[in-house]
């Protein structure tokens, strides 16, 4: 990780590990039918985490080696054809991008 000229935000770099913590508002009686068919939407086994106060809402979390394998997977057959699946299921999906805050905790 590179830390920019005013030393606030870091910059990721290309190479490094990121996060993904994808959500998804799941449309009434269709959690199954995601629930089904979202597998599809990782290269391989994810983990799917539901609240549990609101059934609808899902979210998971995923390593990527870096930026470019996370680019390459997004942009891949397979992976819109897994969109495609749970298209009608999901009233909306956000990517959440994340890195690793090594100062942390505080020394």
């Amino acid at each position: 990780m590179n830390v920019d000229e005013v030393g606030t935000m870091p910059q990721l770099d290309a190479g490094e590990p990121i996060w993904t913590v994808d959500t998804w508002i799941v449309k009434p009686e269709r959690e199954a039918h995601f629930l089904k068919n979202c597998g599809a939407l990782g290269p391989g086994k994810m983990t799917v985490y539901r609240d549990v106060e609101k059934a609808s809402f899902f979210w998971s979390p995923a390593k990527w080696e870096n930026r470019g394998a996370l680019d390459e997977w997004r942009t891949s057959d397979q992976y819109n054809a897994g969109l495609a699946l749970v298209a009608d299921d999901v009233l909306e999906h956000k990517t959440h991008l994340m890195e690793s805050v090594p100062e942390f905790p505080p020394k």
